[in-house]
């Protein structure tokens, strides 16, 4: 295999973007687009006459000329079509969060158990050279023993109950659409999961978090503080505070800027990796060479046991809160101490 086929499963802002990613990478192609309308569509294809555009999303999946497929539709439907990508042989790239709670995520494990698919969590960060940079000054201790993390992550929305966003039925809020790359940032750091959570949230009118923060503590003594919001324009920013030092990651789910620094905030390193094309090319270049070298295990990005966790995480969190999905109405969906 000399090129990967890549199908697009959605039409929103993301997806054109990946699209136009797609364009400059010579290992991967778009073969196919699945969209509910012509003229969204329109934008992913930028006048390619080869590629085919399908207006059912199972079509896509069953086209025998992808080999992979990225999804980028509400949240409430990933479990759906993800475990109809596995029936089919498919790889999924997935954006975030890969499903509604952990017990979806858990039964998507064991469809694809034995099968050489990818299930990948679209969470940018895992596939960009500074967060590998960060990794290596955490663990090397170049800023000392952890012991505080802060990461703020919020934009102010227009209010819209028919947008993804507001909307209850389609997995709205801000811990699902906003938390997810923050808390996988966060766990893929500390390596460990959380002794104890505690967290609060205001919920809008439509019945979602708006704005939520949670309190992570680790059986190190290390202290988490998680903010996300689609109310409120936070600065993005993540800090690492150590016994030696700090990093400071602007903009942490993009991370192409990182800094390292003693306690007074001197600047002692730093990394600053610009895009080629759009920031969308790593993780398909890593997803396509994977799949051309048939090499699916020792991934660097955050395994389905892994997603579980993260899950895990987030479900206990708005377990405080009280926030059930009408598309959860049947389930038991963990809440409370993560530990208990």
């Amino acid at each position: 295999m000399k090129q990967v086929n890549w199908g697009i499963l959605g039409d929103g802002d993301v997806c054109e973007h990946f699209a136009a990613a797609l364009d400059d990478i010579p290992e991967g192609e778009l073969v196919a687009v699945a969209s509910g309308s012509l003229e969204k569509a329109a934008g992913l294809l930028k006048g390619k006459n080869q590629v085919k555009v399908y207006h059912n999303y199972e079509q896509l999946i069953k086209d025998s000329n992808v080999d992979v497929i990225f999804i980028d539709i509400p949240i409430v439907y990933h479990k759906r079509v993800i475990e109809l990508c596995i029936r089919y042989g498919k790889h999924v790239l997935c954006d975030k969060a890969l499903t509604m709670n952990a017990k979806e995520a858990r039964e998507i494990k064991k469809l694809a158990e034995g099968k050489d698919i990818m299930i990948v969590q679209a969470d940018w960060f895992q596939f960009l050279p500074t967060t590998d940079r960060v990794m290596e000054w955490i663990k090397t201790e170049r800023i000392g023993q952890l012991k505080y993390v802060t990461i703020n992550y919020g934009n102010q929305m227009e209010l819209d109950v028919n947008k993804l966003d507001f909307s209850i039925e389609l997995g709205g809020g801000a811990l699902l659409n906003m938390g997810g790359a923050a808390f996988s940032f966060v766990l893929k750091m500390m390596r460990m999961m959380p002794h104890t959570i505690q967290s609060s949230a205001y919920m809008g009118f439509t019945n979602v978090d708006e704005t939520n923060t949670t309190i992570l503590s680790f059986i190190d003594g290390t202290m988490v503080n998680v903010s996300t919001s689609i109310s409120i324009d936070f600065s993005q920013e993540a800090e690492f505070i150590g016994t030696k030092g700090k990093i400071v990651i602007p903009n942490f789910f993009l991370s192409s800027r990182a800094y390292l620094c003693d306690l007074d905030g001197v600047q002692l390193e730093r990394v600053h990796e610009s895009n080629a094309i759009n920031g969308y090319e790593y993780e398909i270049r890593e997803l396509s060479n994977r799949i051309m070298s048939a090499k699916f295990d020792d991934v660097k990005w955050n395994t389905l046991d892994e997603i579980i966790d993260v899950l895990e995480v987030m479900d206990a969190v708005r377990g405080q809160w009280g926030l059930k999905y009408p598309s959860e109405e049947n389930e038991v969906v963990y809440g409370g101490n993560i530990n208990e």
